[in-house]
Protein backbone atom coordinates (compact mmCIF):
# COMPACT_ATOMS: atom_id res chain seq x y z
CA UNK A 1 0.00 0.00 0.00
CA UNK A 2 1.13 3.52 -0.78
CA UNK A 3 2.39 5.72 2.03
CA UNK A 4 -0.60 7.56 3.57
CA UNK A 5 -1.06 11.31 3.45
CA UNK A 6 -1.31 12.47 7.05
CA UNK A 7 -3.89 15.15 7.79
CA UNK A 8 -3.83 16.62 11.28
CA UNK A 9 -6.56 18.61 12.93
CA UNK A 10 -7.48 20.10 16.27
CA UNK A 11 -11.06 20.36 17.47
CA UNK A 12 -12.61 21.21 20.85
CA UNK A 13 -13.61 17.66 21.80
CA UNK A 14 -14.05 18.62 25.45
CA UNK A 15 -15.12 21.86 27.14
CA UNK A 16 -17.98 24.26 26.35
CA UNK A 17 -17.53 24.01 22.56
CA UNK A 18 -17.35 20.21 22.48
CA UNK A 19 -20.71 19.87 20.70
CA UNK A 20 -19.41 21.73 17.68
CA UNK A 21 -15.98 20.12 17.80
CA UNK A 22 -17.34 16.59 17.90
CA UNK A 23 -19.66 17.36 15.00
CA UNK A 24 -16.74 18.78 13.01
CA UNK A 25 -14.68 15.66 13.75
CA UNK A 26 -17.47 13.46 12.39
CA UNK A 27 -17.46 15.55 9.21
CA UNK A 28 -13.71 15.07 8.84
CA UNK A 29 -14.04 11.32 9.35
CA UNK A 30 -16.86 11.03 6.81
CA UNK A 31 -14.81 12.94 4.22
CA UNK A 32 -11.71 10.80 4.79
CA UNK A 33 -13.73 7.58 4.61
CA UNK A 34 -15.30 8.65 1.33
CA UNK A 35 -11.94 9.60 -0.19
CA UNK A 36 -10.28 6.37 0.91
CA UNK A 37 -13.14 4.18 -0.36
CA UNK A 38 -12.65 5.81 -3.75
CA UNK A 39 -8.94 5.14 -4.00
CA UNK A 40 -7.48 7.93 -1.91
CA UNK A 41 -5.51 10.78 -3.48
CA UNK A 42 -3.46 9.55 -6.44
CA UNK A 43 -3.60 6.10 -4.90
CA UNK A 44 -2.49 7.25 -1.46
CA UNK A 45 -4.90 6.81 1.48
CA UNK A 46 -5.64 9.62 3.91
CA UNK A 47 -4.72 9.13 7.56
CA UNK A 48 -6.60 11.51 9.85
CA UNK A 49 -5.23 12.47 13.26
CA UNK A 50 -7.51 14.69 15.36
CA UNK A 51 -6.40 16.18 18.68
CA UNK A 52 -8.46 17.85 21.40
CA UNK A 53 -7.79 21.59 21.77
CA UNK A 54 -10.16 21.76 24.78
CA UNK A 55 -11.25 25.09 23.28
CA UNK A 56 -8.11 26.69 24.74
CA UNK A 57 -5.32 28.43 22.77
CA UNK A 58 -2.52 27.01 24.94
CA UNK A 59 -3.79 23.45 24.54
CA UNK A 60 -4.28 24.05 20.82
CA UNK A 61 -0.67 25.16 20.39
CA UNK A 62 0.59 22.15 22.34
CA UNK A 63 -1.47 19.70 20.28
CA UNK A 64 -0.52 21.40 17.01
CA UNK A 65 3.17 21.05 17.84
CA UNK A 66 2.56 17.36 18.55
CA UNK A 67 0.93 16.93 15.14
CA UNK A 68 3.75 18.76 13.36
CA UNK A 69 6.77 17.45 15.25
CA UNK A 70 5.83 13.95 16.39
CA UNK A 71 3.19 12.85 13.89
CA UNK A 72 4.78 14.84 11.05
CA UNK A 73 1.49 15.56 9.32
CA UNK A 74 1.53 16.66 5.69
CA UNK A 75 -1.21 19.25 6.19
CA UNK A 76 -3.59 20.61 8.79
CA UNK A 77 -7.36 20.82 8.42
CA UNK A 78 -10.05 21.92 10.81
CA UNK A 79 -10.44 24.23 13.74
CA UNK A 80 -13.60 25.47 15.41
CA UNK A 81 -12.65 28.22 17.86
CA UNK A 82 -11.20 31.37 16.30
CA UNK A 83 -8.92 32.15 19.24
CA UNK A 84 -7.42 28.65 18.97
CA UNK A 85 -7.05 28.90 15.19
CA UNK A 86 -5.25 32.25 15.50
CA UNK A 87 -2.91 30.91 18.18
CA UNK A 88 -1.95 27.88 16.06
CA UNK A 89 -1.39 29.66 12.74
CA UNK A 90 2.25 30.63 13.53
CA UNK A 91 3.05 26.97 14.26
CA UNK A 92 2.07 25.92 10.74
CA UNK A 93 4.01 28.84 9.30
CA UNK A 94 7.11 27.89 11.29
CA UNK A 95 6.87 24.28 10.06
CA UNK A 96 5.98 25.37 6.49
CA UNK A 97 2.92 23.12 6.49
CA UNK A 98 -0.34 24.07 4.78
CA UNK A 99 -3.22 24.71 7.19
CA UNK A 100 -6.80 24.67 5.85
CA UNK A 101 -9.00 26.28 8.50
CA UNK A 102 -12.57 25.07 8.92
CA UNK A 103 -15.19 27.12 10.76
CA UNK A 104 -13.09 29.84 12.43
CA UNK A 105 -14.64 33.14 11.28
CA UNK A 106 -12.54 35.82 13.00
CA UNK A 107 -11.84 38.65 10.56
CA UNK A 108 -8.12 38.90 11.34
CA UNK A 109 -7.38 35.32 10.23
CA UNK A 110 -7.35 36.45 6.60
CA UNK A 111 -6.48 40.12 7.17
CA UNK A 112 -3.99 41.44 9.72
CA UNK A 113 -2.89 38.00 11.01
CA UNK A 114 -2.87 36.06 7.75
CA UNK A 115 0.18 34.16 6.51
CA UNK A 116 1.03 32.26 3.34
CA UNK A 117 0.50 28.82 4.92
CA UNK A 118 -3.03 29.26 6.28
CA UNK A 119 -6.17 29.32 4.12
CA UNK A 120 -9.86 29.62 4.92
CA UNK A 121 -12.19 28.26 2.19
CA UNK A 122 -15.16 29.61 4.10
CA UNK A 123 -16.97 32.87 4.76
CA UNK A 124 -16.14 35.22 7.63
CA UNK A 125 -17.83 37.73 9.94
CA UNK A 126 -17.97 40.77 7.57
CA UNK A 127 -19.46 38.69 4.74
CA UNK A 128 -22.27 37.50 7.00
CA UNK A 129 -22.89 41.01 8.33
CA UNK A 130 -23.06 42.53 4.84
CA UNK A 131 -25.59 39.88 3.79
CA UNK A 132 -27.84 39.99 6.86
CA UNK A 133 -27.75 43.58 8.11
CA UNK A 134 -30.09 45.02 5.41
CA UNK A 135 -32.80 42.66 6.64
CA UNK A 136 -32.23 43.63 10.27
CA UNK A 137 -32.50 47.35 9.55
CA UNK A 138 -35.20 47.36 6.87
CA UNK A 139 -37.48 44.62 8.16
CA UNK A 140 -37.09 44.57 11.95
CA UNK A 141 -35.85 47.89 13.29
CA UNK A 142 -33.32 50.69 13.08
CA UNK A 143 -31.90 50.55 16.60
CA UNK A 144 -30.03 47.48 17.82
CA UNK A 145 -28.27 46.24 20.93
CA UNK A 146 -25.63 43.54 20.45
CA UNK A 147 -24.86 40.83 23.01
CA UNK A 148 -21.85 38.72 22.07
CA UNK A 149 -19.63 35.92 23.31
CA UNK A 150 -16.54 37.77 24.49
CA UNK A 151 -13.62 36.26 22.60
CA UNK A 152 -12.05 36.85 19.19
CA UNK A 153 -14.89 35.54 17.00
CA UNK A 154 -17.62 37.31 18.96
CA UNK A 155 -15.64 40.54 19.06
CA UNK A 156 -14.92 40.62 15.32
CA UNK A 157 -18.53 39.68 14.52
CA UNK A 158 -19.78 42.46 16.81
CA UNK A 159 -17.57 44.95 14.97
CA UNK A 160 -18.68 43.69 11.56
CA UNK A 161 -22.39 43.99 12.38
CA UNK A 162 -21.99 47.37 14.01
CA UNK A 163 -20.37 48.71 10.83
CA UNK A 164 -22.84 47.02 8.47
CA UNK A 165 -25.90 48.13 10.45
CA UNK A 166 -24.61 51.71 10.38
CA UNK A 167 -24.00 51.57 6.61
CA UNK A 168 -27.59 50.43 6.11
CA UNK A 169 -28.99 53.38 8.03
CA UNK A 170 -29.33 51.73 11.42
CA UNK A 171 -27.65 52.24 14.76
CA UNK A 172 -26.09 50.03 17.44
CA UNK A 173 -26.93 51.75 20.71
CA UNK A 174 -24.88 49.45 22.95
CA UNK A 175 -23.05 46.15 23.30
CA UNK A 176 -22.43 43.65 26.09
CA UNK A 177 -19.82 40.89 26.04
CA UNK A 178 -20.34 37.68 28.02
CA UNK A 179 -17.36 35.36 28.62
CA UNK A 180 -17.41 32.11 26.68
CA UNK A 181 -18.89 29.22 28.65
CA UNK A 182 -20.81 31.39 31.14
CA UNK A 183 -23.67 29.32 32.58
CA UNK A 184 -25.50 32.11 34.41
CA UNK A 185 -25.93 35.05 32.03
CA UNK A 186 -28.60 36.81 34.10
CA UNK A 187 -26.16 39.29 35.74
CA UNK A 188 -25.23 40.51 32.24
CA UNK A 189 -28.72 40.40 30.72
CA UNK A 190 -30.39 42.17 33.65
CA UNK A 191 -28.34 45.30 32.89
CA UNK A 192 -29.64 45.60 29.32
CA UNK A 193 -32.09 48.48 29.18
CA UNK A 194 -32.89 51.33 26.84
CA UNK A 195 -34.74 52.45 23.76
CA UNK A 196 -33.96 50.10 20.89
CA UNK A 197 -35.84 47.75 18.56
CA UNK A 198 -33.90 44.51 18.54
CA UNK A 199 -31.48 42.43 20.57
CA UNK A 200 -28.89 40.77 18.33
CA UNK A 201 -27.16 37.77 19.91
CA UNK A 202 -23.80 36.42 18.72
CA UNK A 203 -23.41 32.99 20.32
CA UNK A 204 -23.34 29.31 19.38
CA UNK A 205 -23.83 25.89 20.93
CA UNK A 206 -24.69 25.66 24.61
CA UNK A 207 -24.08 29.38 25.07
CA UNK A 208 -26.65 30.04 22.34
CA UNK A 209 -29.25 27.95 24.16
CA UNK A 210 -28.47 29.68 27.47
CA UNK A 211 -28.69 33.23 26.12
CA UNK A 212 -32.08 32.69 24.48
CA UNK A 213 -33.57 30.73 27.40
CA UNK A 214 -32.43 33.20 30.04
CA UNK A 215 -33.47 36.21 27.95
CA UNK A 216 -36.97 34.75 27.70
CA UNK A 217 -37.06 34.03 31.42
CA UNK A 218 -36.23 37.69 32.08
CA UNK A 219 -38.99 38.81 29.72
CA UNK A 220 -36.68 40.57 27.27
CA UNK A 221 -38.67 39.10 24.36
CA UNK A 222 -41.64 41.23 25.46
CA UNK A 223 -39.60 44.43 25.08
CA UNK A 224 -37.33 43.72 22.13
CA UNK A 225 -37.23 41.55 19.04
CA UNK A 226 -34.52 38.90 18.90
Amino acid sequence: QEKPIKIGGIQPLTGPAAGGGLMAKVGQEVAVDRINRNGGVNGRPIELIVEDSEGKPAAGIRKTRKLLERDRVDAGQGGFMSNVCIACMPEYKRARVINMIGVCLDTTITTSKCNRYTFRPFDFAPAQAVAFSPYLVNEIGKKWYIVFVDYSWGQSTRDAYREAIHKNGGEVVGTTGIPFGTADMVPFLSKIKGDFDGLFMIFFGKDGVNIVTQSYNLGLHKKYRF
